[in-house]
């Protein structure tokens, strides 16, 4: 079921393959995306990574400008809105609305985004 007791209308499965030999950095191998609206499959997509080398980000793609300016809803910190982040794969406001700092998260183990 959906949010609000809908149905969902929209199905998608996704399995994702990686070496993770190096355990600092995992390197991808192939990606299967099965889409599946109304219970019928309507296709699939498959990724494969065969010449992936790492490189290190740079810490400035992880600067959010504006993040301080920008006003927080009321709700985003509730149940239902932080499934809906998650869903929606929107990481970074799934960690910003955590209701706890993320330094002290156990999963997390630390790991705060920098915010400008």
């Amino acid at each position: 079921m959906g949010r609000e007791g809908h149905p969902d209308h929209y199905h998608s499965v996704t399995d994702f393959y990686a070496d993770i030999t190096n355990k600092e950095h995992a390197v991808p191998l192939f990606m299967s995306e099965s889409l599946e609206p109304l219970g019928r499959q309507l296709g699939k997509n498959n990724r494969t990574w065969s010449n992936f080398t790492y490189t290190a980000v740079p810490s400035s793609k992880f600067t959010v400008h504006g993040v301080d300016t920008c006003p927080m809803a009321k709700n985003c910190q509730s149940e239902e809105a932080q499934s809906n982040s998650l869903r929606s794969r929107n990481y970074y406001t799934f960690l910003r609305n955590l209701p706890e700092p993320l330094s002290a998260h156990p999963v997390a183990g630390g790991f705060q985004p920098k915010m400008k």
